[in-house]
């Protein structure tokens, strides 16, 4: 699979992107959501321990919260849950139900506690697209976002997915 886009390099203007259709086929698919904000001590995007959307929230409210969120300020962002590995499967939350094997996973390590996906910023009126490994502290530490550099053929997927929604 022959990859030409960056993740970084996708950005679309709100009134261009469906925002809601990627989060309603996420949330579909079970994907995890998760509101982030950068520290500027830590240099990465942290798990906002106040502001958060837990797994039994209606669509509705999910939808309402993150373009509230996101509109705070570009400082703040939305993780999306794209790929998981539980050591035997992969599991991708795309919506299609496809069964992925052999996927050249690059550089990219997933496991217990990390979890690839996206970050999503607003930032003059327009959608800014991070591949993100998120590391899932638990309840008792911190968890962040930090951007992916190199995730072989999952970059393709996922910048597939995000250019959908277009």
């Amino acid at each position: 699979m022959e990859h030409q886009v960056e993740i970084s390099d996708l950005t679309y203007y709100v009134p261009d992107y469906d925002l809601e259709g990627l989060i309603r086929v996420s949330e579909s698919a079970g994907a995890a959501f998760v509101l982030m904000e950068y520290d500027d001590l830590e240099d990465k995007y942290c798990r906002n321990r106040y502001d958060v959307i837990e797994p039994h929230m209606s669509i509705a409210t999910i939808l309402k919260g993150v373009d509230r969120y996101l509109e705070q300020g570009s400082e703040n962002a939305l993780f999306v849950t794209f790929a998981v590995e539980d050591g035997k499967r992969l599991t991708v939350f795309d919506g299609s139900g496809k069964n992925y094997t052999g996927i050249d996973l690059g550089d990219l390590e997933l496991g217990e506690n990390l979890i690839y996906g996206l970050l999503i910023r607003l930032e003059d009126e327009a959608y800014i697209f991070d591949e993100v490994l998120y590391t899932d502290g638990g309840l008792n530490k911190q968890s962040w976002a930090e951007k992916v550099y190199e995730a072989g053929e999952m970059t393709a997927l996922l910048a597939d997915y995000i250019q959908q929604f277009i």
